[in-house]
């Protein structure tokens, strides 16, 4: 007999409580497939066999009915007998039903995180026992939307029965032990429908992934032998062919099809989604199984539709996530993805993607937020099938996830995950509440006997479909609240709930414990075993694809770039060839277009076309244009006969005379085409070019030429080999040449691999093959082959197309041809080679001295960077030389393009140079990556979105650049900062170069009016004008008398002497020329030295400029609240006066427009999120400006230096939308406009009235008292030290206390306030009670947008910033020039002067070395004294030290002993004090112990979110000394109470199983703390006394969860404590349970 078995079993008797006799069932299943569906009767075997049930955890009763799921043979008494096996993974014991319940319960397999089954049994007679599934974000949709549901955790105390919603494979029996505390009559199953879908393979019951569920399905079904059993699919199931074997494994597993159909849900909910039911019944239950099954319809008034279902007015925020890419827009206004049916009809393609309002809401699928960034090769071969909403530009929007739950018929408090793609996975997976309603109230209605008929099941049925669309408001009052990655929508300004306590935030918590509770072994350090990262890299280079070795060449023509030819496996998937291809071309997958060439030719069996719609391309298609070779092109999918001159234009000036579109003449226009199609232009030899006619493209056929001379041998003329591949010479010659004309078209050609140049194909000839023999080049004419006719199965069934076919052999075409190199003739074919590119070909003579590159630079112009050769498809070097080359061999040109798989390394190596890696380094790291990640890893970070973060990522803990790497590293260059018209600043370019400086003296005068020379260096006594530095400046003007008699001046350039000083001095701006001879001008500070001046000429004839009275306004404009982006791009400050239109009379002046994007300057205004930009307005227009509000323009006054005005304070707003301000700020004469920051909006406003229009918008806010509201702030100060426990109030006092007007704005760090003032304070120190208060001014971080960031040097309307005074280093002497005679008198003052100063330097000298020699004398005597009074302080200290040593000792015995006798003092008066302390408290607790127990019973806790309305939630508490007791009398159970704790119970681990027990069948939770010692008898008797006085207990009728620590040994001895978590509808509350708290336990 088999170790383990499947039987079923009735009991007959119980001897005791585990142990009985049973018998066997015989459920009288076949085991084959082809047996009839007749009924079957069990019958009862006559075969008696005792059994074991201490694994079942339930009461074993007489008569009852049991499935043994993998049971084992076990001795019984000595007998053989059956053991009911535990409830495992593989294994159950599963009770039968065996009667009719009035509420059947019901169990869901395969929820799918809508629960549609569950919602239906919530509205009907039924109960929903459990939900079943396998995928993690179901699970935790379910969990968040089951008000109380439990997950199950195999750990708890109690075995995990009491659980709602599990998670794991259906066939995972675990979830069986839901079925020990009820009656299950029906499973309720939508199982994968991958396997009969139409988007996937449709491989039905073959699929090995997705089919596992369905057999999962039958072997449970077959197993727990329900009543009813409910399938739900896709259209696609009845009409699979392995529905049959379904119908087979249905009748397997014991049950019988009583119904299959559709229902259509467009009659009850607005929404239109077929799906297929199957009703399958036990086919045991013969009554069922007769009787005719009626579907229950319920009441209806017609189809619905979803005009109401559609969110109208969205907000600005949430119709930016939900609009379309460039690329998207692109590919959904694209008639080529457009399904089958309406690919043929008129009219604009986006309009035909809206959703009509009229109309039930079309097909919704798990995939329709990703399935439009699938490769165009799919989506044009399934058709795209996506429903839009209009919007403004670009026109469509997706529809959101709120929209498609209200048209499926869910309820209003959906929780749904907040990203899109992952709602609609659940959504397009879900079953709708209504068809789920039908079909169960259908199956309760059907069961024999059932009391209720079939209009009590249809008012059930209405009432429950009403109920849920009436919970649905309109969406204007609705908002979506999110939080953890989940979302719900709640009533606009319901603070409560959507804030950090509201239902979602509750969900949350109670979802958090439940999977805390699951993974609490991994949270312990327990975690699964996983591959090593070293083993994973190992695998993956195992199974890495081979790169170059295998593979087929295709040919890739992409626009703008050419034909390159590229190797793909022929066993990838589309999605897997459109990957390579974009990895290849470097271009997002989503943006790439992929089109295989419907060809007709067999030559053009491996032409791939691929192109890039990120730039958008509106019903556009891509198509092969062949003029000469042919080309990628875009096009209209409308085409017009003055179309065509675009593909020829550049090559021909004459029409052509044939068009032909797939081989077939085009007659009639316009025409219609599709991408992939192959349009040939040819002509006749008419031309106006002079240098054309003989090309072939235009030649006109004639008579075939004679027979070529051989072609010459390996070695060629010269001798060397030729790297011509000779295979296929045969074929070439006889299809070429020697074959007749109508010879069929497989006569001439060859492998895809070396196609020959077939010239009766010249539309399709391969340039980088050419055949061995002597080609028949320009003159020979060749008749092509007859075209083949289109015949059904071809390629174009297009009706629309309106074309003529012509049989017939039409004329051959060929690519245009220039003859380079010799030009003294005509060219010998014999020594010539041809260079093709891009449709063009160049016939080259041997003899040219040139390079091939030097060739291609000088006819195309082409750089050896742009381009590479390769000759039969091998690499050819530009170096080569044209006597190289085989006669008739064709070189191929081709540009180099973006992206490659070769490329990776060097992406990599630039990266790693631009991060800061040293350039000898480089190389070293890039092996230290390719170790870590491998070559596949390199390749794929260049495919996402960030590489460096994805290579950070994939490299783990290694770094990548070094720290002495970083520091090292320059920094980058930025930005334009500066404003180029405000901060043009010719001085700050001086000062880089004052170097180079010459100074242009006829600007300046002495007092007899000539013109100053200009001085090198500022001697005493000299005449004329000079330039200084700081340094040399503070020196001069140190100085107490006049330098000079005559005229002498300094100009101190970009700085000022802020000291006082007794010279004159003045504020200039003077011109001086550059190196490059350019003027600019200088703001230094002119100062006399001399006792005449120097002024500046022609000072009296000043010219007055009038100015405007004006201010500076900043202006920013957010993108997304712009709709016409594109008039802020190409015209900001048109488009702002369009908006408006009082800046029209009030601007006369505009500057520094950037763009920025999350906060950084950005160059591409398209893509950016605002645009910034000054403003210089008439100062009468200020107000009026700035109280326009305008949605997405934001003003804001400014300073002269762009710092905000401190003439204006701001009233903020959280969350809250712009239309609310616009109402507040029109409906307030005090206003001044709306301020948008990246925290929030608010209103700007007067510092006078600041104060009340606060109290007004915000009646919460109450004034600081003594606060000066009304202070208009221009600079900001850091109050420090202040008090740690001081409030903002409190130093608002301090501050009013000292005098000083300002206000205290925030708190920065912990005793340090930053407070804004006009100016600084009196004092900046000040002493307080807790210490000194200092007030210092805050240092800028930065300017805002529009300010300058570098104030050095000052501008004109600035102040020019204090010289410092640390010494600095001077720069080299200034370069001067003069004419001859002012210079040779200069050199001579000069020469007398140095020789002068050199005398007196050598004096200086000598002085200053006599007075060194005399100090160090005085510096040596000084020493010998100090070290003899250092020897004398030696040794009186050594002496003291030993004194004070011998002290110290005495005196620490005597201490430490004085010490011990003090701590026994004390010891022994703690312990006397203890013991009193207990008798007194023992004595009060038991003097109040009775009214202690009267006010702990039944008390009640109420939180905020109880008084909301969510409780009330009570919690008890009880002293038994007996638990057993308690138990056995009901008392245990009895409470009303939600939460009982029981302290002092007593209870061994006999009482606790049997208390968890009784816990079970109550429906409620327990959890208890340490057991009693057991006390057994040796009659075998368990003792029921109480035992020793210890243990606490926890009885919940809530959910409860294990908390996340355990109690060391130490706790439960001394305090008998347990602890738990309670799961409810506001989340999760600890309680603690403890006795003996006064009794031994720690502090």
């Amino acid at each position: 007999m088999p170790d383990e078995f499947n039987a079923a079993v009735v009991v007959k008797q119980m001897k005791t409580k585990h142990h009985g006799i049973c018998s066997l069932v015989d459920l009288r299943l076949r085991n084959d497939l082809e047996s009839s569906s007749g009924t079957r009767e069990p019958k009862i075997i006559n075969e008696d066999w005792p059994f074991v049930s201490s694994n079942f955890p339930g009461q074993v009763r007489v008569g009852q009915a049991f499935m043994s799921v993998n049971a084992r043979w076990a001795s019984v008494d000595g007998d053989q007998g059956i053991r009911f096996p535990e409830t495992t993974g593989i294994s159950a014991t599963i009770p039968m039903n065996t009667a009719t319940d009035a509420i059947p319960g019901i169990v869901e397999l395969f929820c799918g995180g809508m629960g549609g089954w569950s919602v239906a049994a919530s509205k009907l007679p039924a109960e929903m026992v459990a939900k079943v599934d396998h995928e993690g974000m179901a699970i935790s949709s379910t969990l968040l939307n089951s008000p109380g549901a439990r997950l199950f955790t195999p750990h708890d105390d109690d075995d995990g029965a009491n659980f709602d919603i599990f998670w794991g494979e259906v066939g995972d029996w675990r979830w069986a032990r839901t079925l020990q505390k009820t009656h299950v009559e029906a499973l309720c199953a939508s199982p994968p429908c991958q396997p009969f879908s139409a988007m996937g393979k449709g491989e039905g019951l073959e699929d090995k992934v997705n089919a596992t569920g369905w057999f999962q399905l039958f072997y449970v079904a077959r197993l727990l032998q329900r009543r009813i059993l409910l399938i739900e699919n896709v259209v696609g199931l009845l009409s699979h062919k392995h529905f049959a074997l379904i119908e087979k494994l249905l009748r397997w597993a014991g049950y019988t099809i009583v119904w299959k159909g559709k229902i259509d849900p467009s009659q009850y909910v607005p929404a239109d989604r077929m799906r297929i039911f199957i009703v399958a019944w036990n086919n045991a239950d013969l009554d069922g199984v007769y009787k005719n099954f009626k579907m229950v319809a319920p009441f209806s008034n017609g189809a619905k539709i979803c005009n109401d279902a559609l969110w109208k007015n969205m907000s600005p925020e949430m119709v930016d996530e939900l609009r379309l890419t460039f690329a998207q827009t692109s590919k959904a206004a694209s008639r080529d993805l457009l399904p089958d049916w309406l690919r043929n009809q008129p009219g604009n393609v986006l309009d035909k993607r809206k959703v009509h309002t009229g109309l039930p809401l079309p097909p919704i699928t798990t995939k329709y937020r990703t399935l439009i960034d699938s490769p165009w090769l799919t989506l044009r071969k399934h058709g795209l099938c996506l429903p839009l909403w209009g919007v403004e530009h670009p026109g469509v929007r997706f529809l959101s996830k709120w929209e498609v739950a209200k048209a499926f018929g869910f309820a209003a408090d959906v929780i749904l995950p907040e990203p899109e793609e992952d709602a609609f996975l659940l959504l397009g997976n879900s079953l709708l509440p209504c068809q789920a309603m039908i079909v169960l109230g259908s199956a309760l209605e059907h069961r024999p006997g059932d009391p209720m008929g079939a209009e009590e099941i249809r008012a059930f049925i209405t009432d429950g479909i009403q109920e849920l669309a009436s919970t649905w408001r309109n969406f204007d009052l609705l908002v979506q609240v999110t939080n953890q990655g989940w979302a719900t929508l709640e009533l606009r300004g319901d603070i409560a709930a959507a804030g950090p306590q509201g239902r979602l935030a509750g969900k949350i918590g109670a979802w958090q414990v439940n999977i805390a509770s699951l993974t609490r072994n991994r949270e312990r350090g327990c975690e699964v075993p996983c591959l090593t990262e070293e083993t994973r890299m190992l695998y993956e280079e195992m199974f890495e694809d081979k790169e170059d070795e295998q593979g087929i060449g295709h040919q890739l023509f992409c626009p703008d770039l050419g034909r390159v030819e590229i190797r793909l496996d022929g066993d990838l998937s589309v999605q897997k060839v459109s990957q390579q291809i974009a990895e290849y071309l470097n271009i997002p997958p989503p943006n790439l277009v992929v089109i295989r060439i419907q060809p007709p030719f067999e030559e053009m069996g491996r032409w791939i076309l691929a192109g890039d719609v990120r730039d958008g391309r509106d019903g556009e298609v891509l198509i092969i244009v062949d003029t000469a070779l042919p080309i990628a092109r875009w096009a209209n999918n409308i085409l017009y006969r003055a179309d065509m001159r675009q593909f020829y234009f550049s090559e021909h000036t004459d029409s052509p005379m044939w068009i032909t579109i797939n081989e077939v003449p085009v007659h009639e226009w316009p025409i219609q085409i599709q991408s992939g199609d192959y349009v040939c232009l040819r002509w006749d030899g008419h031309t106006d070019m002079d240098e054309w006619p003989d090309f072939p493209t235009f030649r006109i056929p004639g008579p075939l030429p004679p027979t070529p001379p051989d072609t010459p041998g390996d070695d060629g003329e010269d001798g060397e080999s030729s790297d011509i591949d000779e295979s296929g010479d045969e074929s070439s010659e006889e299809g070429a040449e020697g074959a007749e004309p109508d010879a069929p078209a497989s006569s001439v050609s060859a492998a895809p691999e070396a196609n020959p140049v077939d010239h009766g194909r010249t539309a399709t000839m391969d340039y980088n093959t050419v055949p061995s023999t002597l080609p028949t080049m320009p003159w020979s004419p060749v008749t092509s082959p007859p075209r083949k006719s289109p015949t059904k199965g071809d390629h174009d069934p297009r009706p629309m197309k309106k074309i003529l076919i012509e049989d017939g052999a039409s004329t051959v075409a060929r690519p245009s041809i220039h003859a380079y190199g010799d030009n003294s003739g005509t060219q010998s074919m014999a020594s010539s080679f041809f260079m093709v590119f891009q449709g063009q070909c160049l016939q080259v003579n041997k003899l040219d001295a040139r390079l091939v590159g030097q060739i291609a630079e000088d006819h195309w112009g082409f750089q050896e960077a742009d381009i590479f050769m390769t000759i039969n498809g091998k690499p050819l070097s530009l170096n080569a030389t044209p006597s190289a080359m085989s006669v008739g061999a064709t070189v191929q040109i081709r540009g180099r393009l973006r992206g490659g798989t070769q490329s990776a390394l060097q992406k990599l190596k630039g990266l790693l140079l631009s991060k800061g890696v040293a350039n000898d380094n480089v190389d070293a790291r890039i092996e230290e990556i390719r170790e870590k990640i491998g070559d596949r890893g390199i390749r794929e970070i260049y495919t996402s979105f960030d590489p460096w973060s994805t290579l950070k990522s994939r490299c783990g803990t290694m770094r990548l650049v070094k720290e002495s790497e970083l520091k090292q590293k320059p920094k980058a260059k930025g930005l334009q900062e500066n404003d180029p018209l405000q901060d043009d600043d010719p001085w700050k370019k001086a000062l880089q170069e004052r170097d180079q400086w010459k100074m242009e003296p006829s600007f300046f005068k002495k007092e007899d009016g000539s013109p100053p020379m200009v001085l090198q260096k500022i001697t005493h006594g000299a005449c004329g004008i000079a330039m200084v530095y700081e340094k040399e400046a503070s020196m001069l003007v140190g100085n107490e008398d006049h330098m000079s008699s005559e005229e002498l001046a300094i100009l101190l350039v970009g700085g000022t002497i802020s000291a006082p000083t007794r010279f004159s001095s003045m504020q200039v701006e003077f011109p001086c020329r550059t190196a490059d001879d350019q003027r600019v001008l200088l703001k230094a500070q002119l100062v006399n030295l001399g006792t005449k001046k120097i002024s500046l000429a022609g000072e009296d004839s000043k010219v007055t400029v009038d100015e405007v009275d004006s201010i500076v306004v900043g202006c920013d404009i957010v993108h997304k609240d712009v709709p016409s982006w594109n008039e802020v791009v190409e015209g900001t400050v048109r488009f702002l006066k369009k908006q408006i239109p009082t800046l029209e009379k009030a601007s006369f002046a505009n500057w520094g427009r950037r763009f920025y994007t999350n906060g950084r300057q950005v160059q591409d205004g398209l893509q950016a999120e605002s645009c910034h930009i000054m403003l210089r307005v008439k100062r009468e227009f200020r107000d009026v400006i700035l109280k326009e509000v305008v949605r997405g323009i934001y003003l804001s006054p400014k300073t002269e230096d762009g710092k905000p005005d401190g003439a204006f304070k701001i009233i903020w707003f959280q969350d809250r939308p712009f239309d609310d301000l616009k109402v507040l700020a029109n409906a307030e004469p005090a206003s001044y406009g709306i301020v948008n920051s990246k925290s929030g909006k608010g209103i700007r406003v007067k510092p006078q009235d600041f104060t009340r229009l606060r109290q007004k918008w915000h009646p919460d806010w109450k004034p600081i008292e003594g606060a000066p509201y009304d202070l208009l702030i221009s600079t900001f100060f850091d109050v420090q030290n202040m008090p740690l426990s001081c409030t903002k109030a409190d130093v608002q006092k301090f501050l009013n206390g000292i005098g000083w007007q300002a206000m205290v704005l925030k708190q920065t760090k912990p005793r340090c306030w930053m407070a804004g003032a006009q100016g600084p304070p009196d004092k900046a120190v000040h002493l307080a009670t807790h210490g000194t208060v200092l007030i210092s001014e805050r240092s800028a971080k930065g300017n805002g947008k529009g300010s300058r960031k570098d104030p050095f040097p000052a501008v004109v309307a600035g102040k020019p910033r204090p010289i410092r005074i640390h010494p600095e280093i001077s720069s080299p002497a200034m370069q001067l020039e003069f004419d001859d005679v002012a210079s040779k008198s200069l050199e001579d003052k000069f020469q007398r002067k140095l020789d002068s100063l050199q005398k007196e330097q050598q004096a200086a000298n000598q002085m200053f070395r006599e007075d060194i020699q005399k100090i160090n004398a005085k510096v040596d005597e000084n020493a010998q004294k100090q070290e003899q009074t250092n020897n004398e302080l030696k040794s009186t200290v050594t002496g003291l030290t030993d004194t004070i040593a011998k002290q110290l000792a005495s005196q620490f015995q005597d201490l430490q002993l004085s010490m011990q006798n003090q701590r026994q003092e004390m010891v022994h008066e703690l312990r006397t004090a203890q013991g009193t302390l207990k008798d007194e408290l023992t004595t009060d607790v038991r003097q109040q112990m009775a009214s202690l127990r009267c006010a702990w019973n039944d008390a009640t806790y109420m939180d905020d979110s109880f008084k909301a309305g969510k409780g009330p939630f009570t919690v008890s508490g009880l002293n038994v000394q007996c638990l057993n007791a308690f138990v056995d009398d009901g008392r245990f159970t009895s409470s009303t109470s939600d939460v009982v704790v029981f302290s002092e119970t007593a209870a061994t681990n006999f009482v606790n199983v049997k208390a968890c027990k009784a816990a079970r069948r109550r429906k409620c939770h327990y959890k208890h703390g340490s057991d009693v010692n057991r006390r057994d008898f040796v009659d075998g008797r368990i003792c029921e006394t109480k035992g020793t006085a210890q243990g606490v207990g926890i009885l919940s009728k809530l959910p409860l969860r294990n908390p996340r620590q355990d109690w060391d040994s130490g706790i439960w001895n001394s305090a008998r404590v347990v602890d738990t978590i309670v799961v409810t509808d506001c989340g999760p509350i600890r309680i603690f349970g403890m006795y003996g708290l006064h009794q031994t336990l720690p502090d």
